[in-house]
Parts: structure tokens; sequence; C-alpha cells
């Protein structure tokens, strides 16, 4: 239950983040940063076996992307 929890909080802070930032970009950045966001977790496949395996997974994306990201104004 703690690594549900953790990965529920991990995105809802995430999504907020791109709530923030999103309000300072102009009509094509904001598509490009919906369809990063989309691809990255969501149409990129994840390949783990079991459920701790998906979290993990879902961390290091995560970790990921917030470091692709973390130049965009307003994104903490």
């Amino acid at each position: 239950m703690k690594a549900y929890e953790d990965y529920i909080w991990k995105w809802h802070g995430f999504l907020k983040d791109c709530e923030n930032a999103i309000f300072g970009l102009d009509d094509k950045n904001r598509n490009i940063l919906t369809l990063y966001v989309l691809r990255s977790f969501f149409e990129a496949p994840y390949r783990a076996d079991d459920e701790n395996g998906f979290y993990e997974e879902f961390s290091v994306k995560m970790e990921e992307v917030r470091k692709k990201l973390d130049g965009l104004k307003d994104f903490s």
C-alpha cells in the first residue's frame, strides 16, 4: 500500500507542477508539453513483471521527465 500511496503522491504533485508551468507557455509549447507527458507515461510501455516493478519503473520515468522539464519556467 505504501508504494501505491507514494505513486499517487508523486503523480498528483507532478500534474500540479505541469499545471503551474503550462500557464507560462504559448499554445505550441503547451501542446508539446502535453504530448510529451502523454507519450512518456501512457504511450511508452511499462516492462515490469509485477506491481512493485511498475512503481519502480514509474519512479525512473518520473525522474527522467522531471530532469528534462526542469528548465521550464514555474516547473518545480
